[in-house]
């Protein structure tokens, strides 16, 4: 038996790697700048896809070092004034490759309807082409449909393209809007997408993605990670005050995540429980006359921001919660709810998005998006009778339990093959 000449891999033993380049942010264990459910979901696929013979390019818009091994085959970084640097060293290595992305980014309308400064567009189109080509990628994995699909577009690798859909609030938010009209050419000239949701598949196809190219492909969580914990232990590793009741936020504190519909609730829940805490950990968005205070200045405070936690930190605050909140006016998916669940915590979530779908109504506490007084109303519920509230959640864990990354890698891994399989002449 001779090894396959592009993996090494015993060809007769098993079929040879399918080599992908997946494009998106990365989450900070990686050294990604930010935090986010997007980054979440790139970084578990690509942790779950070698199990099923796919190894991963990965192009990080939100990491700057150029080219490092990683668990799954390499990562790429391709954001910032390091990007561009790289950029230019590639440009003079191919300069012919350099010349024609060139030519299109400044044919292309569209770079400058959405005002994307032209060394922008220039290196990561010039390091996406470059990775796809170094690596031998077979397939591109394009993560959101709004600005990503553009750089694709200019580096054009000539690779079979899946687009995954995590998101359309941008173009619900102003449907006649320039964003929304790119995401919907996005959608629409797509070869194959995906969506995490029947809400969010809906919603695609009604702006003008093909039935026929859509699948649904739930997210996930970290079963090793996201486990039910005992609450007093975990406030005792943050510091937190055993007694006072308290109310965990996670992600982006933006008005789309209904942070601003919490904050006039927590004072409504205030009026009744004085002692009421609200921790919001990721990060702080919202323009607001009082913001949170920082976590690690004081414990102790009515609204609190962690920023930067590490993600094996994200379970302790979980579980330090009485409540868990996603007031969300729009929603995908719902990670946070779902890693919630897994760890069996009392969970108020606005009925929006793709939420109902993960949550049962049983388990979970549902309230009306964008409506303080509901969201109020749900968390005092919680708060006033906590066993009730415990026993609900006991179950959660068993629904997360239906979602694993094991499962959604299995699933992308079948539609690499499929992809490949319909580019290649019969």
């Amino acid at each position: 038996m001779s090894p396959d000449a592009r993996t090494g891999r015993e060809s007769a033993d098993s079929p040879p790697e399918r080599v992908v380049a997946l494009y998106g942010p990365v989450t900070d264990a990686y050294g990604g700048s930010g935090v986010g459910g997007l980054a979440t979901h790139g970084t578990r696929v690509a942790e779950a896809l070698p199990a099923h013979g796919v190894r991963v390019s990965y192009l990080a818009d939100n990491l700057r070092a150029h080219r490092t091994p990683a668990p799954w085959g390499s990562l790429y970084g391709i954001e910032g004034a390091r990007g561009r640097a790289d950029a230019a060293r590639l440009r003079l290595r191919s300069p012919l490759r350099a010349r024609a992305v060139g030519a299109r980014v400044a044919a292309d309308p569209d770079r400058a309807a959405h005002a994307i400064p032209a060394p922008r567009a220039l290196s990561r189109a010039w390091l996406i082409a470059d990775a796809c080509a170094t690596e031998r990628a077979e397939v591109l994995h394009v993560q959101q449909p709004d600005f990503r699909p553009l750089y694709a577009r200019w580096a054009h690798t000539g690779l079979p393209t899946l687009l995954a859909v995590h998101g359309l609030g941008v173009a619900d938010a102003d449907p006649d809007g320039p964003v929304a009209r790119l995401v919907s050419a996005n959608l629409a000239t797509a070869e194959m997408l995906t969506a995490p949701s029947r809400f969010l598949a809906e919603s695609a196809i009604s702006l003008g993605a093909a039935p026929d190219r859509m699948h649904v492909v739930p997210n996930a969580v970290d079963h090793a990670l996201f486990v039910p914990r005992e609450q007093n232990a975990c406030r005792a590793a943050l510091g937190l005050d055993p007694e006072r009741p308290l109310a965990v936020f996670l992600g982006r504190a933006i008005e789309m995540k209904g942070a601003h519909d919490l904050l006039e609730a927590a004072s409504r829940v205030r009026e009744i429980e004085p002692a009421f805490q609200v921790a919001f950990v990721g990060t702080w968005s919202l323009d607001t006359a009082t913001p949170p205070t920082r976590y690690e200045d004081d414990t102790r405070a009515a609204m609190m921001l962690r920023e930067g936690a590490p993600q094996d930190e994200l379970p302790l605050w979980l579980c330090a919660a009485d409540v868990v909140v996603v007031p969300s006016r729009y929603e995908g998916f719902g990670l946070v709810a779902l890693e919630a669940l897994a760890c069996a915590r009392p969970l108020v979530l606005s009925r929006a998005g793709g939420l109902p779908e993960v949550v049962p109504d049983e388990v979970g506490t549902f309230v009306t998006p964008g409506d303080p007084a509901s969201l109020a109303s749900g968390i005092r519920a919680v708060l006033a009778e906590p066993d009730r509230a415990l026993a609900r959640a006991r179950t959660g864990p068993e629904v997360a339990a239906r979602y694993s990354w094991d499962a959604t890698a299995r699933r992308y891994a079948e539609l690499y093959d499929e992809l490949v399989s319909r580019s290649r002449p019969s």
